[in-house]
């Protein structure tokens, strides 16, 4: 969901099993919308991009600065790589960072041509805004991998912090 900072909301889960959540939090304009919105993940359809983003990325958009009025963030979405893919090596534009935090399964962050990561559920990597770092997340495993991603602009953004279940991050 989104809330602006000064909207007054309340959380309550009525499962037996735990709630988690990531929560991002950002600036807002006194002017900015008050509304709440509210997304269920599970009643969003994939993303029509044909083809696929870098080859083989999968996504569901949650939220989007065109459609929900965000102030900072550009775009919060699941990401999903199926077993066995390599997305295209790629930069980003630059001024804009991205997080991605691993919810399920398991990939090798390359960068440039000279560092990979394991990443594993529950670890974020920033990809930070050169537009000069090529990066991929590869899956050579057999279990779909599931992100947690967004993409805020630096020009405009003041510091972001996630936290979740596992602390801050």
């Amino acid at each position: 969901f989104i809330a602006h900072p000064k909207t007054k909301y309340k959380i309550q889960n009525h499962l037996k099993t735990p709630l988690e959540m990531l929560i991002i939090t950002e600036e807002a304009p006194e002017s900015s919308s008050k509304e709440v919105i509210v997304r269920n993940t599970k009643d969003l359809s994939f993303d029509d991009f044909n083809p696929p983003l870098h080859w083989c990325h999968r996504s569901k958009t949650i939220f989007h600065y065109e459609r929900d009025n965000l102030y900072k963030l550009h775009s919060i979405s699941l990401v999903y790589i199926d077993p066995k893919r390599l997305p295209e090596p790629h930069p980003h534009f630059p001024g804009h960072d991205e997080v991605w935090h691993a919810l399920e399964g398991k990939t090798i962050m390359a960068f440039r041509d000279d560092m990979m990561i394991q990443q594993t559920p529950g670890t974020s990597i920033l990809i930070p805004d050169s537009g000069e770092i090529y990066h991929t997340s590869i899956n050579p495993y057999n279990k779909t991998a599931k992100f947690f991603f967004f993409m805020y602009s630096i020009g405009l953004a003041n510091p972001i912090l996630i936290t979740g279940s596992r602390g801050i991050i």
